[in-house]
């Protein structure tokens, strides 16, 4: 059943998302029909490209959601063998877009726990992504987190954008944040486990990187947003860039 507080976060979520600037917005648990159609109907101005595949074969779906100001010229769901309540697997999207024209972009929602499993939807995202496709989403895995699933994502060629751009360290799920501090995981550490990573060869392109949708009082999500900047030409790595508000929730109690 959804709460007053749930359908206010709802109501308010295309208005922030149209707000990051983003061309491409990758979502994940959006599990709901009708929170897909409002989203996509939401946004139909600025992203009128959607791609949010229907259950194929669980009862609610994969929860992936890719948002787009540029043709998505082809994508699908790559699903995982196994199917339970929900349907896991990645979001695998191709763009028509100056800088990603070559390149795909994969959506994922990789599952905390037992190594093995966590272990089985890497490879599955690694086999898919081969190597050329920009793969973003919660991971649950970062350098402070599950740091053997993170270790091989990066040791499979790929840079993870928000460290490449110099960003200060800080998390994308905070133990402060009110939608978590009630949740069975309140006692885990504050962790940076949403990701932007790119094929080395573009690292030299990621010209920014910080957390954004991060509200005290009323946050959008259990997970705070992040949005990553490319450029067509490399970027001088000489110039220091921080990010001086990318603070946890902590900082404010």
């Amino acid at each position: 059943m959804r709460t007053p507080r749930a359908a206010e976060r709802l109501a308010r979520a295309p208005e922030a998302l149209r707000g990051t600037g983003a061309d491409v917005i990758a979502l994940q648990e959006v599990f709901r029909p009708g929170h897909r159609r409002f989203i996509a109907a939401a946004l139909r101005g600025s992203h009128p490209h959607v791609l949010a595949p229907p259950p194929l074969r669980s009862v609610l779906g994969s929860g992936l959601m890719v948002l787009s100001a540029v043709p998505i010229r082809a994508g699908g769901l790559v699903p995982l063998t196994r199917v339970g309540l929900v349907e896991r697997g990645v979001l695998s999207v191709a763009l028509d877009h100056p800088l990603l024209s070559a390149t795909r972009l994969i959506n994922v929602h990789a599952r905390a726990g037992p190594a093995a499993r966590h272990n089985a939807e890497i490879d599955h995202l690694l086999a898919v992504a081969a190597g050329q496709a920009i793969m973003l989403g919660d991971f649950n895995c970062g350098p402070g987190a599950a740091t053997w699933a993170y270790d091989r994502i990066v040791r499979a060629g790929f840079a993870d954008a928000y460290g490449t751009a110099g960003s200060l360290e800080a998390p994308t799920w905070d133990a402060a944040n009110p939608l978590n501090k009630a949740g069975r995981f309140r006692f885990e550490p504050s962790q940076r486990i949403d990701h932007v990573f790119v094929p080395r060869t573009l690292a030299p392109h990621v010209a920014a990187a910080r957390i954004l949708l991060r509200y005290h009082d009323e946050p959008l999500s259990d997970h705070y947003g992040l949005i990553v900047e490319l450029t067509q030409k490399p970027v001088d790595r000489q110039v220091v860039r921080c990010n001086p508000d990318v603070i946890s929730n902590e900082n404010y109690q």
